[in-house]
Parts: C-alpha cells; structure tokens; sequence
C-alpha cells in the first residue's frame, strides 16, 4: 500500500475514488429505478401514464389532482375508506386530471341526488368529491376488495365505477373475473347502445379500431 502512495499522486487517488464512488451511486440508482418499475409493471393498475403501486402509493398524478387530495381524504375517512386515498387519485386522474367542476365525474352516479343526472351537472367539486367517494366505496365493497393491495378486484372496482355497476354483472357472467377484454367487449356492447345519441365518442385513439368508446378502459 505504501509503494501504491509513493507511485500515484495523493490527487489522483481522490480523484480515482471520486470516479468509483459516482460509478457506484449510478448502478444503484439504476437497481431503484428498475425496481420501481417493476413495481408499477408487475403489482400495480396502470391508467396511462398513472401507476397505483397497491401499497398506498400513486405516481404520475397531475398537481390538478393532487390539490383535492384533503378534500378527498375528509370524505374518506367520513366513509371509511380513507386507506385508499391513494386510488382515489388515481381513480379521480383517470376519470377528469383534476379539472372542472366535477373532478370525480360523480354527476351520472347514484349518489349525486342533487344535480342533474347528465356528464359534468355537478358544478360543486366539494360535492363531487363527496359523492364520488361513496360510489368508490361501493364499487369496492361489491368487487369484493379487502385491502389496497387486492389489485384483481381493484381492477373489476375501478372499471365498474368508470362503466356503472352494469359491469359487476358482466364480470360476474364471465369468468368472474376482470380481463381487458372484457372491458373491450362490454364498451364495445355498450357503445352500440349509446351511438346514436352523439354523446359518447372514444377518449383514447386506441380504442377507435375497437369502436369501444363508452367510457374509459382502464389499462392495468
């Protein structure tokens, strides 16, 4: 070790150990970054760009969203469901990024008895919020989920709350449970009933070549 020091200059060494020190943090930022998309990819509902882990955690939620999450948590925990906040921005991301006056798109729910039954009636994102979180909360509670992380019946409770509960009972009448297909298939059903009203047309260019454009599928 002395004759190493003798031969190599002391600046050198710092230098050389700087070079080791920042070859280490980037291999494991790399293994982090890897895990948590592995995370996101293999145990998780991704709706796009948002990524719900299944362990209270959501990313990829615009500041829009964001700004509701103690609006959301109120109602939550008035309702006992507060350990699933977390979707609920997901859930509230999916269905407006935040925006309007009717972010959780309650307007068509059962439980907005206040306002007209028709897409973006609510004009109270309070109220929004408030009747959103109880068709959360039975969406849930009839897709049989148990915790945050029951991410096969999370996914039947997301797409009922986006479809209607007509969905539960499709689900039900085959195989029971939640595919992507499936979804397609009753969109594509639905759809068909819905045409000639001019109301619904496809959110995503994706879901053109379908003709599955009522509602929106969720894409886990």
């Amino acid at each position: 070790m002395h004759l190493v020091l003798k031969v190599i200059p002391k600046k050198w060494l710092i230098t050389l150990a700087l070079l080791v020190m920042g070859l280490f943090s980037f291999l494991l930022l790399g293994v982090v970054s890897i895990f948590i998309a592995a995370m996101g990819s293999d145990s998780g509902t991704d709706t796009g760009d948002i990524t719900y882990t299944g362990e209270g955690q959501v990313m990829n939620v615009s500041p829009e969203v964001l700004k509701w999450e103690p609006t959301i948590r109120k109602h939550a925990k008035a309702f006992g469901v507060e350990p699933f906040v977390a979707l609920m921005l997901a859930q509230m991301m999916q269905e407006s990024g935040g925006r309007g006056s009717d972010p959780m798109q309650s307007s068509e729910g059962a439980f907005n008895t206040k306002y007209c039954k028709s897409p973006n009636c609510i004009t109270d994102p309070d109220y929004s919020i408030w009747a959103g979180v109880q068709e959360f909360k039975h969406a849930i509670e009839r897709a049989g989920v148990t915790n945050p992380g029951d991410m096969d019946h999370i996914k039947t409770a997301l797409q009922a709350y986006n479809f209607g509960t007509g969905f539960f009972d499709f689900v039900g009448a085959n195989g029971g449970k939640y595919t992507k297909e499936l979804a397609i298939k009753f969109s594509q059903q639905q759809y068909q009933k819905v045409k000639h009203t001019g109301m619904y047309h496809c959110l995503r260019p994706e879901a053109v070549p379908y003709q599955a454009c009522y509602g929106d599928i969720v894409r886990p």
